[in-house]
């Protein structure tokens, strides 16, 4: 069960974050979560989407250089202490993260941290054996974020 981002990486920052939320909102693609980093002068937009493949070639096919990467998807707890259990296995192991993101599921019991790794299917079966819950896209896409604002 693999997981996929698509990244982005521009010196045309806003431009083309805009350029690209405009093609997946026209093409029906939901992005479920979005990271932004903008180090100039260059640019990095991590992408989840609900139809990856439709996603990658509607970008692509607009001139926007989009790379597909490998992503783990973490189920924790979304309680004070929940993503420190994760993150307390990483350092051990000494896993180097790429990048990130994460959010709280509406239910309020559970939260996801989505990240690139080196090496993800070795960090797979570390995580598998310290009993995280790795999701597949598909269940990513069911579950809902808390909206606080």
């Amino acid at each position: 069960m693999k997981t996929y981002q698509l990244t982005i990486t521009t010196s045309q920052h806003i431009q083309t974050l805009a350029q690209t939320t405009a093609i997946l909102a026209r093409e029906k693609i939901n992005i479920r979560a979005i990271s932004f980093s903008s180090h100039p002068p260059q640019a990095t937009i991590n992408l989840l989407v609900d139809n990856l493949k439709q996603a990658e070639t509607a970008l692509a096919g607009a001139g926007i250089p989009v790379e597909r990467r490998e992503v783990l998807a973490v189920l924790t707890k979304d309680q004070p202490g929940g993503l420190d259990k994760l993150m307390r296995i990483l350092e051990r192991e000494r896993i180097v993260i790429k990048s990130a993101c994460g959010f709280a599921a509406e239910s309020r019991i559970d939260a996801v941290f989505v990240m690139e790794v080196d090496e993800p299917e070795n960090v797979r079966a570390l995580l598998k054996k310290e009993k995280f819950l790795l999701l597949s896209v598909e269940s990513l896409c069911e579950i809902e974020p808390v909206h606080y604002c």
